[in-house]
């Protein structure tokens, strides 16, 4: 049996890396804030222009670190002589940290593109904010350092042996009508021989755990910032066709598929889930629609034989957890949902994703 372990984001937030969106768009906010009210006058890039008519430099203007996009309203509604002009993107994003407490930029981006599909030079600006996005998002990352402190076993978890009771049943026949002897007694085990970390994360967090011959940076790594992926990938959706047909390249400038043949990482990912049966480790991913495409292509294929995620647990009652909010995401990634129900492992054969601990003070 081989294992494929998908690494999300919260693999990274497991470590104590603030690398959430909001987190990032915090720290952009906080780095022009900062410039503009020290040492300039304007601001301008591919997301913000910040336009001071007073001629005078705001020396000790204030804000709010922790809540920036607070800051910049109040100063945008009651600083006279002052504009301030935000991207359509950056004006989705901040309304959505404001209403619902975070964002998903890449989802953010498509949405935008459907609703702008009409206008190729509105298109050609957000894609050239999203390639803004992506150079900071760079940036930013590189400032974020793994803690490892305490955090229990995350790789050995990954090479415990499979236990019947995790592998559908559907998967447990065909491994029967093979006659290769597996499964002839209840709670019986199969062998882990191969594992590759799908690593959807930018950072090498995953690399002070494991040999590097064993991680497929998916959508690339902050080495080589022009290589990072970082777009959208619902070719499920039933609006992508509209963009597809309309026969402008603009539109798929930014689609997940096509730039995973820019490296060999989706090759190398269809080797290994066309070399044998695997199961699927879930640590830290969403499983949002932003990927949808590429899970779909995990979950369905034929050697999948079961789905197991280690879920955030924020208190200790029943239902503190985001089990079930992954487990509906999972749901949306399958075509076939007879498959999903037999391939998803239930949350009795589940644990929570290990944490570092919480500083004390």
């Amino acid at each position: 049996m081989n294992r494929l372990v998908i690494i999300g984001n919260g693999f990274d937030l497991a470590h104590g890396l603030k690398t959430s969106y909001k987190d990032f768009i915090k720290w952009y906010l906080v780095g022009v804030l900062d410039s503009y009210s020290i040492k300039e006058l304007n601001h301008e890039d591919s997301l913000l222009k910040i336009e001071n008519r007073t001629g005078r430099s705001i020396i000790k203007y204030s804000y709010d670190k922790e809540q920036p996009w607070k800051s910049l309203e109040t100063l945008e509604l009651h600083k006279d002589g002052i504009t301030i002009k935000k991207s359509i993107l950056l004006f989705r994003i901040l309304k959505n940290i404001d209403t619902k407490g975070w964002t998903d930029i890449e989802s953010d981006y498509y949405v935008l593109l459907k609703e702008n599909a009409n206008n190729i030079e509105d298109c050609k600006s957000l894609n050239n904010q999203m390639d803004f996005l992506r150079d900071k998002l760079a940036e930013y990352l590189k400032t974020q350092k793994a803690d490892t402190h305490n955090v229990k076993n995350l790789i050995d978890i990954c090479k415990d042996i499979e236990n019947e009771d995790d592998i559908a049943e559907s998967a447990i026949k065909k491994i029967k009508n093979t006659n290769l002897g597996y499964f002839n007694n209840p709670g019986s085990y199969l062998k882990i021989e191969n594992i590759m970390l799908l690593d959807f994360n930018y950072t090498s967090t995953t690399e002070l755990y494991i040999d590097p011959k064993f991680i497929n940076h998916i959508h690339g790594s902050l080495e080589n910032r022009n290589q990072m992926i970082f777009g959208y990938g619902d070719e499920m959706d039933k609006d992508f066709q509209d963009l597809e047909d309309r026969n402008e390249n603009e539109l798929l400038k930014n689609t997940k598929s096509i730039k995973y043949l820019e490296a060999d990482n989706y090759r190398k990912l269809l080797n290994f889930i066309e070399g044998g049966m695997f199961q699927v480790y879930i640590m830290g991913h969403s499983c949002g629609n932003s990927d949808r495409t590429l899970l779909n292509t995990i979950f369905e294929h034929e050697n999948c034989v079961s789905i197991k995620q280690f879920y955030y647990k924020w208190g200790e009652n029943e239902g503190e957890d985001d089990y079930s909010n992954i487990s509906q995401n999972i749901y949306r990634n399958f075509k076939d949902k007879n498959l999903y129900r037999d391939r998803v492992v239930n949350k009795t054969r589940c644990e929570p994703m290990p944490q570092v601990p919480k500083a004390t003070k």
